[in-house]
């Protein structure tokens, strides 16, 4: 009987412990990890990541020129946010531009501003923008330009998301669902 009774203890606080545990669709990271602080530009002056101590923030690095990636992030982190009413307060989207020779924060700025009049864009020079993307495991590379002097970025296209002390909690890749990303968001602020 009392053989019974510990492994009923044991199996109701094991099955507790699991139906606790949020279900997340992004990339989970654990233990989470702590990230350097870092200081860029917004059009309206020097915004640093501890900024934004107590919310969660989606951290994502792009440039303003992508055709195809860094909108359709951004306008899935804006529908991520959608519906979360006063909770959308504890989360902050932060666009990061990997094209120093082009983007400029005031630039940036309006781009992230584009999606969201809440999102933060930031910009800054090559090491300055070397040091983030170094810091935070992110990938750039200019391609080569055609006759106008254009061309394009490759850049990883993950959204990094950190806990309300700056941790990396999770990633979205490339390719997560909009629905996963604002069920995500959800279950992060409680909204």
């Amino acid at each position: 009987m009392r053989r019974l009774t510990l492994v009923l203890t044991l199996a109701a606080l094991f099955l507790g412990s699991c139906a606790a545990q949020p279900s997340y669709s992004g990339a989970l990271i654990d233990p989470p990890v702590a990230m350097a602080d870092f200081s860029l530009e917004s059009d309206s002056g020097p915004v640093s990541l501890s900024d934004f101590q107590g919310k969660y923030v989606a951290l994502f690095f792009g440039y303003t020129r992508c055709q195809d990636i860094c909108p359709t992030t951004m306008a899935d982190l804006n529908y991520g946010l959608s519906d979360l009413g006063d909770a959308a307060n504890d989360m902050q989207v932060i666009f990061v531009s990997v094209d120093w020779k082009r983007d400029t924060p005031q630039s940036v700025s309006e781009y992230a501003h584009l999606f969201n009049p809440d999102f933060v864009g930031l910009g800054g020079s090559k090491d300055e923008i070397d040091k983030v993307t170094s810091d935070y495991g992110i990938y750039y590379l200019f391609g080569s330009p055609d006759a106008q002097g254009n061309y394009d970025v490759e850049h990883t296209a993950s959204v990094l998301v950190l806990d309300k002390s700056g941790n990396l909690i999770m990633t979205w890749p490339q390719g997560t669902a909009a629905e996963q990303i604002k069920q995500d968001m959800r279950t992060l602020v409680g909204g």
